[in-house]
């Protein structure tokens, strides 16, 4: 892994020309640095910067540590919190997880490419049940906005197979810089969690995964459906609430595995933030 930080007060400069800072924001001296490819210069923002080399980083390796974040309005844009809409600050550890809370969260980092060759990451950003997790990458003088989470129906998002997986593509070409801002909203416990995913490496786990969902929840439905047939032949109330609570264990599972909303729910309609606590409440019936 490939971690490297500095602070700017107007644009980040050329990798050959600004002083390598030691981890007290001291510069190093030129023959303490090491030697690296030659990053492009990233566009013109503020505040502090985190870099982590796409080439050198394993797969699922968190980004957290190299990252900054803000709360800001619900309605603030890219260029504002960057305009100082919102007061950046190192991530620590117990800033990850926490209770729900209505602003929006935005974190922020840059991603090098070291190598000769283009390369595509995905990112994995909180729990499946998030609200609102978008992506934006600085394209001219416009900002590229990828959206996923439940509020963010398939037919809305765009396509491939990042997007349907409910994960933010992030493409980084040879030899260059990009700047990455992620936005958090979440009705529910609030997970800023963010890891870096190999492309291959995650269809497969995420393949792995839904197999094992889909079975376990295919055994709850037909424990549903044996609840139901015993109820319709005896007409005891116990087997009915046998039969609800199964349903609502079904809706749980596949609500919490991301599953409901990208194999059953349809796909021009999100999924509202009630979900879960229906299912919640037909299991404890």
């Amino acid at each position: 892994m490939n971690v490297s930080s500095s602070t700017t007060a107007l644009a980040i400069p050329n990798a050959h020309d600004s002083p390598k800072l030691a981890i007290d924001g001291t510069p190093k001296r030129a023959s303490d640095a090491k030697p690296s490819a030659a990053v492009a210069p990233a566009a013109t923002i503020t505040g502090p910067i985190f870099t982590v080399d796409v080439t050198t980083a394993s797969h699922r390796m968190g980004l957290n540590e190299s990252m900054v974040w803000c709360q800001a309005d619900p309605a603030a844009t890219p260029s504002s919190v960057l305009a100082g809409g919102c007061r950046w600050q190192s991530m620590a550890s117990r800033d990850v997880l926490g209770g729900a809370w209505d602003s929006v969260t935005w974190m922020r980092l840059a991603l090098v490419n070291s190598s000769t060759m283009s390369v595509e990451r995905w990112i994995k950003l909180g729990h499946s049940r998030t609200a609102e997790r978008s992506l934006f990458v600085r394209e001219g003088e416009q900002w590229r906005r990828q959206d996923a989470g439940m509020s963010t129906p398939l037919d809305r998002r765009i396509d491939g197979p990042a997007a349907a997986r409910g994960y933010l593509s992030v493409q980084v070409p040879a030899g260059q810089q990009v700047d990455v801002l992620l936005r958090v909203r979440s009705g529910a416990w609030v997970d800023l969690r963010a890891t870096l995913l190999i492309p291959k490496s995650a269809v497969a786990e995420v393949e792995s995964r839904e197999l094992l969902v889909v079975l376990a929840a295919g055994g709850l439905l037909l424990s549903f459906i044996f609840g139901l047939l015993l109820f319709l032949r005896s007409r005891r109330v116990a087997y009915l609430c046998f039969a609800a609570a199964f349903s609502g264990e079904t809706i749980v599972e596949l609500h919490r595995s991301g599953i409901l909303q990208q194999r059953f729910w349809p796909s021009h309609l999100a999924v509202p933030d009630y979900v879960m606590s229906v299912g919640g409440l037909l299991a404890l019936v």
